[in-house]
């Protein structure tokens, strides 16, 4: 059982070793993504780099954790939203296929570019059709 103040939550050891496990695979294919590039940067470099120390640095801080980052928070939210649409409809197996949403995003559009509004309305309209 894991306390936090007056909440205490109940969490059953398989699914903590499972959600460290994926955490370490996290972290590693994160430092396997700025290692590998055009120019390669040794792991141990990499971490070096984090601190901003070696001359690796400059890459790997400006050019590439900026990546990192992004990849990880959108695939973060993604999952997120993903588990609202299914507690939202109440149904584990609800997806944006499944819901509608991706037909009414691609007639919005579709009805912008037959309409010939330009590429500016294009993306209010998908996210307007997407809820409708």
């Amino acid at each position: 059982m894991l306390g936090f103040g007056p909440v205490a939550v109940t969490v059953r050891r398989r699914a903590l070793v499972f959600g460290v496990v994926l955490a370490v695979l996290t972290a590693v294919a994160a430092v396997a993504s700025l290692a590998i590039g055009s120019t390669f940067v040794a792991p141990a470099d990499v971490l070096r780099a984090l601190a901003g120390e070696g001359p690796a640095s400059l890459i790997v801080q400006d050019l590439r954790l900026p990546r990192v980052e992004v990849g990880l928070a959108v695939g973060a939210l993604l999952g997120v939203s993903g588990a609202l649409l299914q507690s939202v409809a109440r149904n584990p197996l609800a997806g944006p296929d499944v819901m509608g949403v991706t037909q009414g995003a691609g007639l919005a559009a579709t009805a912008v570019m037959t309409a010939g509004l330009g590429a500016s309305w294009l993306g209010p309209a998908a996210l307007l059709g997407g809820l409708a």
